[in-house]
């Protein structure tokens, strides 16, 4: 038998009958996929809310106890006293630039409002809608995860720098560092010191010495950014 007659064969072209019995056994409808439960559901809801009342509920501490009124905190971080109520009260997910300027206005670092987040998770699944996003200065800086666990705190971010006129804040922090370009070409500095990194090129640094993209070689520049610090 020829492969042509082999295909015709197991296609069941030139076979009627064949053709049949395919179309015969072939389903009518589309199973369904079974509903999740309540339970299931609650708790999908619940992982969804995790962040923003975390968020929340740590803002809503520091700023009671610094003895510190809505309108003032709201008035320092430039958002409206409505807007901070409902950040406090988990009612709207903040962006990355909301979450930095609530900090500075509380004197915290943005690690400290993600302590709130369930400790006793050994892993954390954080949604492409749920990762905080800041796009100042043409950049775009996307936290991807505040986990904390075993007495180490871990921030990964993913930085994109589109063009050569663009910047990325790279704040400050205790710990280390550690940089992988993921496309593109650039110099990141590292206090006095300049490196030029390659894709896929990595940088482990010191975190509290000052750190940042210094120039872009080849754009757009993508970089793979995880602080770690010990939890104090």
């Amino acid at each position: 038998m020829g492969r042509a007659q082999w295909y015709e064969a197991l296609s069941g072209v030139g076979n009627p009958h064949a053709i049949w019995t395919a179309e015969r056994d072939r389903p009518t409808t589309m199973q369904q996929q079974p509903s999740p439960t309540p339970a299931a559901t609650a708790a999908a809801e619940l992982d969804d809310d995790r962040l923003e009342r975390a968020v929340g509920r740590q803002v809503r501490l520091y700023r009671t106890q610094l003895n510190r009124t809505v309108s003032d905190v709201a008035r320092a971080a430039g958002l409206s006293p409505g807007m901070l109520s409902k950040i406090e009260n988990g009612a709207t997910s903040p962006s990355l630039t909301t979450v930095g300027a609530l900090a500075r206005a509380l004197n915290l670092s943005v690690s400290a409002l993600f302590a709130g987040i369930d400790d006793r998770c050994t892993a954390v699944h954080i949604p492409a809608e749920r990762v905080l996003t800041d796009g100042r200065h043409g950049a775009d800086t996307r936290l991807l995860a505040h986990v904390a666990g075993r007495g180490v705190a871990m921030e990964p971010v993913v930085v994109t720098i589109p063009n050569h006129g663009a910047a990325a804040d790279i704040p400050a922090d205790t710990g280390t560092a550690f940089v992988q370009v993921l496309a593109g070409e650039l110099v990141y500095r590292h206090g006095e010191q300049s490196f030029r990194l390659r894709e896929t090129d990595c940088l482990a640094l010191d975190a509290e010495v000052d750190h940042a993209p210094e120039a872009v070689v080849r754009a757009p520049v993508r970089l793979l950014l995880v602080q770690a610090k010990a939890r104090t």
